[in-house]
């Protein structure tokens, strides 16, 4: 197709965007055409082709001073994978009698064509709270069968607990590793958990 504005030059981009609304698109049009041509030689020639990750991935977690649940950012879209092993670290403290730990992964839709207006906090992570149920329709928990982790002993409250290590494999899993603090060893090594688009 052709715009009525400039019959010479084809609207690929537009069309990309209408068919793919989640799809990264380079909009640079001295490019249009050669880079899809430049990725399907690159492919059928055996290179490795880059790859993203389309959404921003999260974690749920409870705000301390609300008790509200929000999400915070471990994934943001458009990170290449796979990614070094320790990708994403968070340190998760435990309450007094806290038996169990649970890690609910999310994947964040896009709120009409706009991102997630995620909020830096001062410990360097990004938060956002969803505002009405149409912002929490755009949230996909991933992971929902998943079992809580025990923890043993139960929690004391004085310390973070669990450190986390995220990472995402070359097959697109999100991995976990996690390391009980207090009794100095780990409870999960490199563990698929959720696979990411």
């Amino acid at each position: 197709p052709t715009s009525s504005t400039s019959p010479t030059r084809p609207e690929v981009a537009a069309v990309v965007d209408t068919v793919f609304p989640q799809a990264v698109v380079r909009h640079d049009p001295d490019y249009v055409f050669t880079a899809v041509a430049l990725g399907a030689a690159r492919f059928a020639a055996g290179i490795p082709v880059d790859d993203f990750v389309y959404h921003d991935y999260a974690v749920a977690v409870q705000n301390e001073q609300t008790h509200t649940v929000e999400y915070e950012r471990l994934i943001p879209r458009r990170t290449r994978y796979p990614t070094p092993p320790d990708f994403a670290v968070r340190y998760y403290a435990d309450f007094p009698g806290m038996n169990e730990m649970r890690f609910s992964v999310c994947e964040m839709g896009r709120l009409g064509q706009a991102p997630v207006p995620w909020q830096p906090r001062p410990n360097g992570n990004h938060y956002w709270a969803p505002q009405g149920p149409e912002e929490r329709a755009q949230i996909i928990e991933l992971n929902p069968g998943d079992l809580p982790l025990p923890l043993r002993p139960t929690g004391k409250g004085s310390s973070p607990r669990l450190r986390v290590t995220y990472s995402i494999n070359a097959d697109r899993w999100l991995c976990i590793t996690v390391e009980d603090l207090i009794r100095k060893q780990p409870v999960r090594v490199n563990e698929p958990v959720a696979r990411l688009r």
